[in-house]
């Protein structure tokens, strides 16, 4: 199974990364302001997005590396 994480803040780290590997999944992670999936997204079996103190009703003037809207697309 390959596992898939977004992270949005630097103080996040994923616990799960632990079990995937664990388990034998393959990990990938995108860490950074611009949140995408990989180009090879459709190969995603679980995703994981970590949270962060934005909620879906945050702006991109109050948080401009945070985009809830491009995220849902």
């Amino acid at each position: 199974m390959r596992v898939h994480f977004i992270v949005h803040e630097d103080f996040e780290a994923p616990g799960a990364e632990t079990w995937a590997n664990n388990h034998g999944h393959d990990v990938t992670y995108f860490a950074g302001l611009a949140h995408r999936l990989p180009a090879n997204a459709e190969g995603i079996d679980f995703l994981i997005v970590m949270g962060g103190p934005q909620d879906p009703s945050t702006t991109l003037e109050e948080c401009p590396h945070f985009d809830a809207k491009g995220e849902q697309r």
